[in-house]
């Protein structure tokens, strides 16, 4: 899909194989395994042991059975090698990183059979992700108040609030600057966090941990919004941590997004949806955060906003003024081709982490979007099931 040179997956090559820390005893990571954790923030760094902070490594554990993390999994011996193959095409001069990106893109269109005109903007993380929408919301809305906010807060990333700020919710940036500083958590991003307000509707009762209807709080923020002229980005959530759905706003925001007042955006980092769910939400005007890890079993992170044809058709069409703290999280190739003004404004800096975890991702997405979502559907529910049983 990128290139011929990338299709073949030859064996693991031997120098990847057994490169598990920097500890006594133990060889540094190198190659394609160190290369997976760069490009991203504190989780995809690894210790002195070769884990991250989750205490998986970048390196498959062979003949392993994988089910895919709700946050962090060890790539497939499959995943790796086609990140292998694609990193030695790089070496081989026979593609670039920008040519991956825009590979990658191009397959999450067609394995979603997205709507015509959706695009799709490449993040380091479902985190990262976040700043898309919220950057997208104050070019189309110049100078007015945003409230983004967020649904199922606890049960969706932990750094999704700070990031709908338009706040670093980590102190290690992607692409980080020579000599720059660390960025404490919660600090604001240049350019992005003026002017954003951010509504926190817990995902349960802090009492019985029952599960949070959010109707209430969202209406009650919305109604805020339109007394005070300000512009609303409302979340649901298309499966969190533990399963729940939070669906398209049940009040009157659908005629706010109709009337370009308001935002939307799906979560749906888990990937616990159907793919028409998806259809339907873009067809309505949401932003949909997708990542290539966790359900789909790609190594962490990765993550992509499938931007609608209705509110990239404003985008083009509107005079664009970037944040310049988006640059220590995007560069010009993770960016739809046809912003052009976009990729000006960034630089040309080439994530190759990100780039190898997308084509890994990928690797286990299509052999899962392969399948229906019906026989999906029931494979999880007898798993469930199974372990209801076992632990009844």
């Amino acid at each position: 899909w990128i290139s011929a040179k990338i299709l073949p997956t030859p064996a693991l090559l031997p120098l990847h194989r057994t490169m598990v820390g920097s500890v006594a005893g133990v060889l540094p990571l190198v190659g394609v395994a160190a290369i997976l954790t760069e490009g991203g923030d504190d989780r995809t760094t690894t210790n002195a042991k070769g884990v991250n902070k989750y205490h998986c490594r970048p390196q498959p554990i062979p003949d392993a059975i994988f089910r895919g993390s709700c946050t962090c999994n060890i790539p497939t011996e499959s995943a790796y090698r086609a990140a292998e193959a694609a990193y030695q095409s790089m070496q081989d001069g026979d593609v670039s990183v920008g040519d991956i990106m825009e590979g990658v893109r191009s397959k999450i269109k067609s394995m979603y059979q997205v709507p015509a005109g959706t695009e799709v903007f490449l993040c380091p993380s479902g985190s990262d992700a976040e700043y898309i929408p919220l950057q997208i919301a104050k070019i189309l809305t110049k100078g007015r108040k945003i409230v983004n906010i967020v649904t199922c807060d606890s049960e969706v990333g932990s750094g999704t609030l700070d990031a709908a700020g338009g706040k670093y919710f980590s102190p290690v940036v992607p692409l980080p600057e020579d000599g720059m500083e660390t960025k404490a958590m919660g600090q604001p991003v240049q350019g992005l966090a003026e002017n954003v307000e951010t509504v926190s509707i817990a995902a349960r009762d802090m009492g019985d941990s029952s599960v949070v209807n959010a109707k209430d709080g969202v209406q009650e923020a919305v109604d805020k919004c339109a007394k005070e002229g300000s512009v609303p980005i409302v979340h649901c959530v298309l499966g969190s941590k533990t399963g729940i759905v939070e669906p398209f706003p049940e009040t009157n925001f659908g005629q706010m997004v109709s009337a370009r007042d308001a935002f939307i955006v799906v979560d749906a980092c888990q990937a616990r949806f159907r793919r028409e769910w998806l259809t339907d939400y873009l067809n309505k005007g949401a932003f949909v955060l997708i990542t290539g890890s966790k359900f789909y079993r790609g190594p962490p992170f990765s993550g992509a906003v499938l931007v609608p044809s209705l509110v990239m058709e404003r985008l083009l069409m509107t005079d664009t003024t970037l944040a310049p703290g988006l640059s220590y999280f995007l560069s010009s190739h993770e960016v739809p081709s046809a912003l052009t003004s976009w990729k000006t404004a960034l630089k040309d800096t080439s994530n190759t982490g990100l780039a190898l975890r997308w084509v890994a991702a990928l690797d286990e997405m299509e052999l899962t979007l392969a399948m229906g979502d019906d026989d999906k559907d029931q494979l999880q529910e007898a798993w469930l099931q199974s372990v209801l049983s076992e632990l009844a």
